[in-house]
């Protein structure tokens, strides 16, 4: 991911979402407990092994510190199969490195995503 995301939205919420996506099984309070206001355990319920996260500063427990305004170092340019940016890209100042270094994933699987709602939906070059 880049930048730590939250995971904000109750149990019932969630419940219900998973239950619509088939995935009865969850257990929502339990997740949301281990969560601890983030997103990797409901990731690692969709399927997700491992799920690290690049930030700045280690302030929310990121994995990997890194400044997105600077290039990413070569170790991880190939080792994440997915890129999960949840609107943390809009605060990169230098943003022509910080996009093509999110594109740098092995065989071109990249996801975005953009939690905002979609009156605040907001588009960068692609």
């Amino acid at each position: 991911m880049i930048g730590r995301q939250g995971l904000h939205v109750d149990k019932t919420t969630l419940a219900t979402n998973f239950c619509d996506f088939g995935m009865n099984a969850v257990d929502s309070g339990a997740m949301l407990k281990q969560a601890d206001g983030y997103a990797e355990p409901f990731l690692k319920s969709l399927g997700a092994r491992e799920v690290d996260s690049i930030d700045a500063s280690d302030y929310e427990s990121a994995t990997i510190i890194h400044d997105m305004n600077l290039p990413v170092a070569d170790q991880h340019k190939t080792a994440f199969d997915v890129v999960l940016d949840g609107g943390s890209l809009e605060h990169i100042f230098n943003f022509p490195i910080a996009r093509p270094e999110e594109r740098k994933v092995p065989g071109n699987t990249r996801r975005a995503a953009s939690w905002a709602s979609p009156a605040r939906a907001r588009s960068f070059g692609r």
